[in-house]
C-alpha cells in the first residue's frame, strides 16, 4: 500500500500551510524534489545541447542525458535505445 503522506512530503508544492488540492493536472503537474533539483543542477552546471556540442558542457549534458534514459529504461524493463 501506498504511504500517501511520505509521497506528498516528496511534493513542495503539496507541503503547504493550506493544503492544496490540484486537479488540473492537463496544463501543469507538481514536481517532486528530486526533479526540481535535477533541473536546477541541468541549468546550474551543464546547460547545453546534446548531440551538437564539440566542447565539455555538451559533453556531459549528453552523458547525463543517456544515464537518465538508460534508467528509464531499465525501469519500465525496455532497451535503452527505445526511449
Amino acid at each position: 500500500m501506498f504511504d500517501v503522506q511520505k509521497i506528498r512530503r516528496d511534493f513542495p508544492m503539496l507541503n503547504r500551510e493550506n493544503p492544496t488540492i490540484f486537479l488540473d493536472n492537463a496544463s501543469t503537474t507538481f514536481k517532486p524534489q528530486c526533479v526540481i533539483q535535477a533541473v536546477t543542477d541541468y541549468y546550474s552546471n551543464y546547460c547545453s545541447n546534446i548531440h551538437e556540442g564539440d566542447y565539455d558542457i555538451s559533453y556531459q549534458a549528453q552523458k547525463e542525458f543517456d544515464h537518465a534514459r538508460e534508467k528509464i529504461a531499465k525501469f519500465i524493463n525496455a532497451d535503452s535505445r527505445e526511449i
